[in-house]
């Protein structure tokens, strides 16, 4: 009875992940296209307003809607996270894969992955912002300059703990029975890849792909709060919490209302990945 009955609550926090992070999607996605302010429309007579029925969260020291910025900045929040983590998974799952089914390559590119881990992650985000904003700027134009620029910063630097897990896997996994059959059969490297690799590996690959979603967040807000990531007329939240924390003591929800979604979001992200691990490795039969 209880046996039955212990996956229901092990879900419980997933299944409130899941709805908490498509209520913040609902409103990132529909909130701009419903809310009569636009984020980046300047009212000085409205500079620093408390939250009234117009401007339920106040407004900033433009005169701007917080709550129209809140809903922009969680667009582009998220759009960092998803295209740095589908980056980083990319790289990752190509390197470990590589690593797990040739051995003669496993050794150099592990040394590559440990030289990735022991690079300092922050200061190389910085010097890359540094080296290469007015470029990307100057090639892509403005805005899709610096979302390319953060998007790449971070999916380069965060590949390697992916590649790492897929690695090892993927060694397990060539010398399991049924894999070696398939080898002797004839089955080709690709085929042994889509077919038997990547449908074990599927667990490890969501959770490393949630933590990178949570990951990007944080490393895009840690460089707003630099001052190195998206400039004051692109608003991620952030930017916006960098923004509000000189207005801490009067006007708090200013750096608590984006410090929150941060949090929410990253959260959510976090144990929706954890049930999904679980709910694979119960289908699939493979130890948690």
């Amino acid at each position: 009875m209880d046996r039955r009955r212990s996956p229901r609550p092990r879900r419980a926090p997933a299944r409130a992940a899941r709805a908490t992070l498509g209520l913040i999607l609902l409103l990132v996605l529909l909130g701009p296209l419903l809310w009569p302010h636009a984020a980046d429309a300047v009212d000085f007579g409205q500079r620093n307003a408390a939250p009234s029925l117009a401007h339920p969260l106040g407004t900033d020291q433009l005169g701007r809607d917080l709550l129209a910025r809140l809903f922009e900045g969680g667009r582009l929040t998220l759009a960092v996270g998803g295209a740095a983590m589908a980056l980083s998974l990319l790289l990752g799952c190509a390197i470990g894969l590589a690593a797990g089914l040739f051995p003669r390559l496993d050794g150099l590119l592990m040394r590559l992955t440990d030289l990735f881990l022991s690079l300092p992650l922050l200061p190389i985000l910085l010097v890359a912002v540094m080296l290469f904003r007015d470029r990307l700027s100057g090639a892509f134009g403005h805005d899709v300059g610096l979302f390319l620029l953060v998007v790449l910063g971070i999916g380069f630097t965060s590949w390697m703990m992916t590649a790492r897990v897929v690695r090892g896997l993927t060694q397990t996994l060539m010398r399991r029975d049924f894999i070696i059959a398939a080898r002797v059969a004839g089955a080709s490297t690709g085929a042994l890849v889509t077919r038997h690799i990547l449908p074990h590996c599927a667990s490890a690959i969501l959770v490393s792909a949630t933590l990178g979603i949570a990951n990007a967040i944080l490393l895009e807000s840690a460089l707003s709060y630099l001052g190195l990531g998206f400039p004051a007329d692109m608003p991620s939240w952030g930017r916006m919490f960098t923004e509000g924390l000189p207005y801490l003591s009067d006007r708090p929800g200013r750096a608590l209302w984006p410090g929150a979604m941060i949090s929410l979001t990253v959260l959510a992200v976090s144990y929706l990945g954890d049930g999904l691990r679980d709910r694979i490795a119960d289908e699939i039969r493979l130890p948690r």
